[in-house]
């Protein structure tokens, strides 16, 4: 399913919906998050209020650092396959708009010389030094 725009450009209108659909998802994710731990924090204050609470200090630091991990582990996935898909989708915007760029720079200046990137916008690998 594409649309063509006047320049005769085709735009891919299912990888514009999927994108969209990303920051939809991406945004709730984040106010799920935000709702998530607000609940949390009120039904601890909720248990705690009005009670007299003996806790040995060593268990609760032990607790405390197991916990400690096992969120600095999950936020350390979560945020690299976050880098990973905003990395793809970059790139594949990049790669999208290329040809029209390249297309229009000519119209302005035929003479024009290319910058030997690669299509979705990554150094030329013979253009690196070793």
């Amino acid at each position: 399913m594409t649309n063509t725009d006047t320049a005769g450009q085709a735009h891919n209108l299912p990888l514009a919906s999927l994108m969209e659909r990303h920051a939809t998802y991406r945004t709730a994710i984040r106010w799920a998050g935000i709702a998530f731990l607000a609940i949390m924090a009120e039904q601890g204050v909720a248990a705690l209020s009005g009670k007299s609470t003996d806790v040995l200090v060593a268990a609760s630091l032990s607790l405390f650092s197991e916990l400690k991990f096992t969120v600095a582990v999950t936020l350390a996935a979560g945020s690299t396959g976050w880098a990973l898909l905003e990395r793809y989708f970059r790139r594949k915007k990049t790669e999208e708009l290329a040809t029209r760029i390249r297309t229009l720079e000519l119209r302005l200046d035929p003479h024009r010389t290319s910058s030997n990137l690669l299509s979705d916008g990554r150094t030329n690998p013979s253009d690196r030094r070793a």
